[in-house]
């Protein structure tokens, strides 16, 4: 299979995840490389090659990275959540710069569950 990065082709013989091909281009890019385009489809660095195509990295200094990384971190959170109040919900209103802004339902934001969300959630990632 042939990949094409940037103005390099290489050359691959099986089904290898994006992050083992461009290794060293991730590992040396100048800013965290958070995820990929794959013949014009979103990925992430898992993903398993498996036929010809262009790959682009996205770093967290563009705006798709910056989606790719909200809508992660709004997904950590969210499980956090679930685990703490499995009978709440938590919405989240609206993005401003870099704040989300998120209302729970049905329930009581306390210190103690700041704490035990901000555990939980550095426990997913």
């Amino acid at each position: 299979m042939k990949i094409q990065y940037k103005d390099k082709i290489m050359e691959i013989d099986k089904p290898t995840p994006i992050s083992q091909i461009l290794e060293n281009e991730i590992k040396n890019h100048e800013h965290a490389v958070i995820a990929a385009i794959f013949n014009n489809e979103y990925e992430n660095l898992n993903y398993c090659v498996e036929t010809d195509g262009k790959v682009e990295l996205i770093d967290t200094t563009s705006n798709e990275g910056m989606k790719v990384y909200r809508r992660t971190l709004l997904y950590i959170i969210g499980k956090a959540f679930e685990k703490i109040c499995p009978n709440n919900k938590m919405e989240v209103n609206y993005q401003l710069s870099n704040a989300m802004f998120c209302d729970i339902i049905d329930g009581e934001v306390t210190d103690k569950f700041i704490e035990e969300l901000t555990r939980r959630s550095q426990k997913n990632s």
